[in-house]
């Protein structure tokens, strides 16, 4: 069998099924099997709307679903995408999804789409980090009386024995 290579699209999925017979007239047929194509490299670069990277948010590519959780830099890259139109879905840490269409060239060079959501779309760190210090001076002043009051029962204990002995 030979295959045109006008009809074979860079990324796409070939599917097919064997179909055999012997010189006796047995036949035989496989299961159905499928053969990836190298197709484009593609890079989303999530970010809020101030340009800060947003990391370890899964982002998923449609056509053919594919999922990636974005890096530290903010970055999801996926392999053996098709020519064409193709819709990415953000999955942000307020359970909320985003979407962004996008349009994947033939190229050899990786294509890179930057996919910015609005800061109160994205994973607000501020009420945590006011929390953590909160926690933190809280420990801070309760070490501090414990110490006080530990002091003060030392003292008043030396004191009592000194007494006791005059």
């Amino acid at each position: 069998m030979q295959l045109d290579a006008a009809f074979l699209t860079p990324g796409a999925r070939i599917y097919f099924v064997v179909k055999s017979k012997d010189a006796k007239g047995n036949t035989g047929k496989s299961d159905e099997k499928w053969v990836q194509l190298k197709g484009n490299t593609v890079s989303i670069k999530l970010v809020n709307k101030s340009g800060i990277p947003l990391a370890q948010v899964p982002v998923t590519l449609y056509s053919d679903p594919q999922t990636v959780t974005t890096s530290i830099k903010g970055e999801a890259v996926f392999t053996n995408v098709t020519v064409g139109k193709h819709i990415i879905v953000a999955k942000l840490r307020n359970n909320t999804e985003k979407t962004k269409e996008i349009e994947v060239a033939d190229s050899v060079s990786t294509q890179l789409f930057t996919f910015e959501v609005s800061d109160s779309d994205s994973f607000n760190l501020l009420p945590f980090a006011l929390l953590l210090l909160l926690l933190i001076i809280a420990a801070i002043v309760g070490v501090g009386i414990w110490k006080r009051k530990k002091h003060t029962k030392s003292t008043s204990h030396t004191v009592s024995t000194s007494s006791a002995k005059q």
